[in-house]
């Protein structure tokens, strides 16, 4: 039975960290390391110093423990967080199943190879061979019913390392940790004593598996890991494709993942090592790493994507507040449609700009509009995103959440 919380020992609605783990069943150090991993939110402290966590953290730490025992990697489960953070009702619940899907997958391969290994011991252990350690050691050797072409172990039966690897595999977390911690000598060591290791991928590449590539992992959310943009050119001098893409629910590049972040050092690197700056693939329509960016609301490397020349739609411009970009799409020919017109004023109102959105509406913008990937309203948007200024024109413009306008 799930312990209950004891409210009245903590601080109103925000819990001790000793609550948290109580309630969840966890130790208060798997707290800290939660953190650390990008799994659990840093917490807010007191005045005196002591860390107070919402109480959504028992939730949160719960839903991480039950992952793991259905088999997910701690990294994995930090993208499935990721992936959660991003998307709301069906989407997220979709993104779930699909999770789920890929890991039955990636078991029933891992059954399979596990069977192949015991019928080959059982075969060694119960005289069906001669001499046993001769067995083992003919150059021949290999499992009974061969593991298949699509195997998610790391190593061919001739011992040469795959192109995918286990993320559970030592080579994998040694890479991950020095890439992590910016700890270059020992990236330049592992890089040095396993020629291949650049052009690796972290992960299951078998049907319904996701796999990374080494630039992914340094430009992983949270991003801003020590030493990023040396890590960045340490792969990429050692082999490592700057464009390659994220194999699994989605297509990204690693620019896609650093404009995730607002890492603009990172960014940075990656341009200057010839990233696409407009490659497709966002999880958000399929689009350029600016629109991570722009529905992300990673501003920095936003504005830093625009300075080095990705283009920007009416929609990217108005999320941006670009006014003379914004008004040169306006008085193109052809001039844009009324839909493209309520798409940018949604999105000047999801970045917070008061003067793009009030020059929209001007150009006859529907002040409720709804698109068709969020259910939120210009009201609801601008509510998130915590324009003040915005939120109080909108009002007086006689604009409307979404829940108003159901109830109608």
């Amino acid at each position: 039975m799930a312990a209950m919380i004891d409210r009245d020992a903590g601080d109103g609605d925000r819990l001790r960290a000793s609550q948290v783990a109580s309630a969840a069943g966890v130790h208060v150090e798997t707290l800290r390391y939660y953190e650390r991993r990008g799994l659990l939110d840093v917490p807010d402290q007191t005045s005196g110093g002591h860390r107070r966590y919402p109480a959504v953290a028992v939730d949160r730490v719960r839903l991480i423990k039950a992952v793991q025992q259905l088999g997910f990697t701690l990294e994995e489960i930090a993208d499935l967080i990721r992936a959660l953070a991003r998307g709301c009702g069906a989407g997220a619940a979709g993104e779930l199943m699909a999770r789920a899907q890929a890991k039955m997958v990636e078991l029933d391969q891992k059954i399979t190879d596990l069977t192949a290994m015991r019928a080959t011991l059982r075969a060694a252990v119960t005289g069906q061979c001669d001499d046993p350690v001769a067995f083992l050691q003919d150059p021949d050797f290999a499992l009974v019913d061969l593991l298949p072409a699509a195997s998610v172990w790391p190593y061919r039966l001739d011992g040469s390392v795959m192109k995918t690897i286990s993320t559970e595999d030592p080579l994998a977390i040694a890479v991950v940790d020095a890439i992590h911690t910016g700890d270059q000598a020992a990236l330049q060591r592992l890089l040095a004593e396993h020629a291949d290791l650049a052009t690796v991928r972290l992960g299951t590449d078998g049907p319904g598996g996701m796999s990374r590539s080494l630039l992914h992992i340094v430009t992983d959310w949270p991003g801003h890991f020590p030493n990023g943009a040396a890590t960045v050119a340490a792969l990429v001098a050692a082999g490592t494709d700057v464009n390659t893409r994220f194999h699994g629910s989605h297509e990204e590049t690693p620019l896609h993942w650093a404009a995730s972040c607002d890492d603009v050092a990172v960014l940075d690197a990656l341009l200057d090592a010839g990233a696409d700056i407009e490659a497709p693939g966002s999880v958000l329509g399929g689009g350029s790493p600016l629109k991570d960016a722009t529905g992300f609301r990673q501003w920095k490397v936003a504005f830093r994507l625009v300075e080095r020349g990705a283009r920007t739609d009416l929609s990217a411009a108005a999320t941006l507040g670009l006014s003379d970009r914004v008004e040169e799409h306006c008085t193109a020919v052809p001039a844009p449609g009324p839909e493209s017109i309520n798409h940018a004023f949604w999105s000047a109102c999801h970045g917070g700009r008061l003067a793009t959105a009030q020059y929209l509406l001007d150009q006859g913008a529907d002040l409720n509009w709804i698109p068709g990937w969020e259910p939120h309203t210009p009201l609801d948007t601008a509510a998130s995103s915590g324009a003040a200024d915005l939120i109080t024109w909108l009002h007086s413009q006689g604009a409307r959440t979404a829940a108003e306008l159901r109830s109608d």
